[in-house]
């Protein structure tokens, strides 16, 4: 029972998983890479399908960024 009790929690820590990137400029073979790679950052870090699209829009290159709040 002290095992379970004294323990818990500790040695526990959140993963913190980097966000793949992509560009304005990316070839049928990145852009297949970057969605598989994004699926499994977006279930790795619990990112919600409401919190989906604020992901995908900072997984952009900032010029991307510029050019998609420009438009």
């Amino acid at each position: 029972m002290h095992d379970k009790t004294a323990h818990k929690g500790k040695g526990a820590s959140k993963v913190k998983l980097d966000s793949p990137q992509t560009g304005a400029t990316c070839d049928p073979d990145h852009g297949s890479v970057f969605s598989r790679q994004r699926a499994m950052y977006k279930a790795g870090m619990f990112i919600s399908d409401s919190l989906a699209p604020t992901a995908l829009f900072y997984s952009c290159s900032p010029d991307l960024r510029t050019d998609i709040t420009r438009d």
